[in-house]
């Protein structure tokens, strides 16, 4: 049975353009602050890339009606998602001081919620 994603799916893309906007503020034809950023630039567009690297596998599996690797995809994300707002201090490269200058933008706790309730959705009709 199809999962009506559609509100969410918008959201999620709201949230791709504004980690996309936050990564276009590191380019050097942006008009804003971008020299106030380039000494974080390696490690910021890491992290924003990174962002968006599982939404791929999302779309398959919601195309796909693959409703276990949707929900396994949903968890990771948020698990992801979550581990960004924590300092790691066993990691060299931190990604969470990249969402702290960016989270006027890129709303992690937003983009969790998100992702739990496309999972809700699928498990609801999972289980139908």
């Amino acid at each position: 049975m199809k999962v009506d994603l559609t509100e969410q799916l918008a959201s999620l893309m709201i949230f791709a353009g504004c980690v996309g906007t936050a990564v276009m503020q590191y380019s050097s034809t942006y008009s804003g602050n971008a020299s106030d950023l380039a000494g974080f630039a390696h490690d910021d567009l890491m992290w924003l890339g990174d962002s968006l690297t599982n939404f791929e596998g999302l779309g398959l599996a919601i195309v796909r009606d693959d409703h276990k690797r949707s929900i396994f995809l949903c968890d990771d994300l948020a698990k992801k998602f979550r581990s960004y707002q924590a300092a790691n201090p066993q990691c060299d490269r931190q990604a969470k001081p990249t969402f702290d200058r960016q989270a006027k933008l890129v709303k992690l706790n937003d983009a969790i919620e998100l992702v739990e309730s496309i999972k809700a959705a699928v498990q609801a009709v999972a289980i139908q």
